[in-house]
């Protein structure tokens, strides 16, 4: 089988040898190789080839095999099949080198027989390899196929020529079946819709960002003469062959119209949640109104109850949908049963209910249903032998005393269950007119900011960071700020979440982006070039789907360099679709660009994702380095002395945010801390002055390095 192979061989061993080199050319299948001497020339190799088997002496110049295979592991996702040749004195970490993941382990000796089993050793290893490879692609493609086997199945070779298809797909493209094989996809796409093509390979390219299964689209089409037309949904699916590369992929063609007219006749006339048989939201909405009338007409009270589950997202993300069904109906049953049977009990989203209660005396009888309703979520839920535990945070909206019209007792008591949320959860409130006035202000100041990217209220302010060792100016953050015409001056802390609730976050993105390039453009004509920029990226940002169609026109427009330009992102993206977002961020690598972890160990730290992520720059929070001052502060400086540490072994550079006093820039500097950033070098500046700030600089440095003394003073 390795006759027919092209395999990619790494060596790496010491300069003055060349055993392992000359054992590996006298392999009998076809082969290339390439010779490394360290761990760091190596880890290079590995990152721009496709490396598929390493031979590697135990000791390098820079390190051990145990180091390297640390290293492969943390910065590459591929296993690549690894031997390791040690010394007759290091026979003894062969257990080691086999947990660290090597496949071989091979001991030197004085005749040199260990070089006469190498090629057989190295050509079983790629058998093996090729085999296991082999059945994965075949069990995967067989299991996408049987899957889709009822509808039109269409196999694409890279050049789009149609390489097989069923008898279903001849009816989607109109053509006898044995007329497909061999022929381009064009010849027949129309039959499908005139966009096809174009959808079909923007699918393609979504393949190869992300390695998984696409939607093209969805088209009306006449299956048949005289036959009604018919909503057909379009998949791309990716075939990899023995390497995991790409060679192809599967189009599959479904007839969704019973299931799209099915959910809109539900969505349309049903009353019923599909889960729990209770009401759902339009129900609900409908028989509060009913109730609002008759309390209207005989004077009584009703109050709606907004509850939702505390850390059902947790639980349903770990143990699938199913299982979070399970909870959800038992929790139905435990609210059902301590509510009267006169009340109403609804579910309206995923993990939201809605309780409405009739005929209440006093307005204190509903914090006692409230409070009821949180007893009996206490006990833990068994499921499967498991036990979880759920609560509920609970808002309250009183009929007449909040409100007669139903869809704002619903909207009151959803504020109210929002401020439980923020006070702690599992607990009730009272919705308060103090809560309305607070969400209006909201959407004043939402209302006000969409108005101000489009009026260019905005302004771009500019932080320096500093290089540790020399104090020369190494790059500049790009900060956006607002200044309200009637406010002042808000903090992004308190516009940017708005931004990206209201789904705005990308408008303010792109003119940071373009921002910034221009006044790359305008120091460039300057002659000022010796320092990067940096623009932050929100999650909302990274997930969309244009994000590197407007990075590739910014490059272009400006005339960028990509080396001269970071991209902050933050820990956040682990609560998301971190894979998708990683596989951009290596896209967004490979141009040149520079990628930098904000805020690091303040959100979601992942450190299985850390080794994934293509990161140059840790930036350690300003809370670790501001508590640096503080009296008792061993801990941040165990955190802080960790995180560096990391870093270096990740071969990534550290950044200290929030530096104010000379105490924190000469720790930072000891423990290796590369780059500072802080007033206690200069304050957020626009343009002009950050441009008078970077000339002076500039000059500064020239008359030698900062040095940080004891005394507090800096002096070149």
């Amino acid at each position: 089988m390795v006759d027919k192979t092209q395999v990619t061989i790494l060596v790496v061993e010491n300069k003055e040898n060349t055993s392992l080199w000359k054992s590996v050319q006298s392999l009998s299948f076809v082969h290339e190789k390439y010779k490394s001497t360290s761990i760091k020339d190596s880890i290079k190799t590995i990152l721009e080839k496709n490396i598929d088997v390493i031979i590697a002496e135990f000791r390098t110049e820079d390190g051990d095999a145990l180091e390297f295979l640390e290293a492969i592991n943390a910065l590459t996702a591929k296993i690549i099949p690894t031997i390791i040749i040690a010394d007759k004195k290091d026979e003894k970490m062969g257990l080691q080198v086999f947990r660290k993941g090597a496949r071989d382990f091979l001991v030197k000796d004085e005749y040199d027989q260990y070089l006469q089993r190498l090629p057989f050793t190295i050509e079983r290893i790629v058998n093996e390899e090729i085999q296991y490879q082999e059945k994965n692609r075949e069990k995967r493609n067989t299991e996408d196929l049987l899957a889709a086997i009822s509808d039109g199945i269409i196999g694409l070779n890279l050049q789009d020529t149609i390489t097989f298809a069923n008898p279903a797909a001849a009816l989607y493209f109109k053509a006898p079946l044995n007329s497909l094989g061999g022929k381009p996809l064009s010849d027949y796409a129309e039959q499908i819709d005139i966009t096809f093509m174009d959808s079909l390979h923007k699918g393609m390219q979504q393949i190869n960002a992300t390695n998984q299964m696409t939607v093209i689209g969805q088209y009306m089409m006449h299956l048949s003469k005289n036959a009604h037309t018919s909503l057909v949904e379009a998949n791309l699916i990716p075939v990899f062959n023995e390497m995991l590369h790409l060679e192809g992929y599967v189009l599959c063609f479904k007839d969704i119209s019973e299931t799209k007219l099915l959910n809109e006749e539900l969505r349309n006339k049903s009353f019923q949640d599909d889960l729990t048989g209770l009401f759902n939201r339009k129900a609900f909405l409908n028989r509060l109104e009913h109730v609002i009338a008759y309390c209207k007409r005989y004077q009584k009270k009703c109050a709606v109850l907004f509850i939702d589950l505390d850390g059902f997202k947790v639980i349903n993300d770990a143990l699938g949908h199913l299982c979070g069904d399970e909870i959800l109906l038992k929790v139905a049953d435990r609210v059902q049963a301590v509510i009267r049977e006169t009340d109403i009990l609804a579910r309206v989203g995923g993990d939201e209910f809605m309780v409405l209660l009739t005929h209440i005396a006093h307005p204190n009888d509903v914090a006692k249903v409230a409070a009821k309703i949180n007893r009996t979520l206490l006990p833990a839920i068994e499921l499967n032998n498991q036990k979880y535990f759920i609560t509920a945070s609970i808002g309250i909206a009183l009929y007449p005393n909040d409100s007669s019209d139903p869809l704002k007792l619903v909207q009151y008591a959803d504020f109210a269950m929002s401020l439980v949320k923020k006070r702690g959860k599992n607990h009730y409130q009272y919705y308060k007119s103090e809560l309305n006035v607070e969400a209006e202000k909201m959407m004043r100041l939402a209302n006000d900011l969409r108005f101000a990217v489009q009026s260019d209220q905005l302004d771009l302010y500019f932080h320096p960071q500093i290089s540790a060792a020399t104090g020369a100016l190494m790059g500049l953050e790009s900060l956006v700020r607002w200044h309200h015409p009637e406010l002042g001056l808000i903090s992004p802390a308190q516009f940017i979440p708005i931004a990206e609730e209201m789904g705005f976050i990308g408008n303010i993105g792109q003119w940071v982006l373009h921002k910034t390039c221009e006044s790359y453009l305008a120091w460039k004509e300057l002659g000022l070039e010796n320092f990067s920029l940096s623009v932050n990226f929100s999650v909302n940002e990274l997930q969309r789907d244009d994000f590197l169609e407007d990075i590739i026109q910014c490059m272009h427009k400006y005339e960028i360099d990509p080396h001269r330009f970071q991209f902050e992102i933050t820990e956040s993206i682990f609560a998301h679709d971190a894979k998708g977002i990683i596989n951009k961020l290596l896209q967004l690598k490979q141009m040149g660009f520079q990628i930098a972890m904000d805020d690091f160990g303040t959100g979601y730290s992942c450190l299985s994702y850390l080794k994934d992520l293509p990161i140059d720059i840790i930036k350690i929070d300003r809370s670790f380095v501001q508590a640096l001052s503080l009296h008792d502060n061993e801990r941040h400086k165990a955190i802080i002395a960790t995180i560096i540490d990391l870093a270096k072994r990740l071969h990534m550079t550290t950044l200290a945010e929030g530096v104010e006093t000379q105490e924190q820039a000469r720790y930072l500097t000891a423990l290796g801390c590369e780059y500072l950033q802080g007033y206690l070098f200069a304050k957020p500046m626009p343009f002009e002055q950050a441009t008078e700030y970077i000339q002076s600089r500039l000059s500064d440095i020239s008359k030698g390095p900062h040095v940080y003394h004891s005394s507090g003073k800096t002096t070149h």
